[in-house]
């Protein structure tokens, strides 16, 4: 692997956010769109990447309290 390069596993997209939310994946690109999420790592054909740890400091230190829940 390249240096400098994310494993494969560190990288996620609006599916694995939505898991990891415990969300639809419709409601994490609604987030996406209104500029609530942590920048994308890269935005490729197919759509955003973000790093998981970023998502996970996002969801554990700056998302709680803004309304978000989970899928029922």
């Amino acid at each position: 692997m390249a240096e400098g390069v994310p494993p494969p596993t560190e990288l996620v997209g609006i599916a694995e956010i939505a898991t990891m939310l415990g969300v639809k994946p419709s409601t994490v690109s609604g987030y996406h769109s209104r500029g609530l999420l942590p920048e994308p790592y890269a935005v490729l054909a197919c759509g955003s990447i973000w790093l998981r740890s970023d998502i996970e400091h996002w969801r554990d230190h700056e998302r709680r309290g803004q309304g978000w829940r989970r899928a029922s």
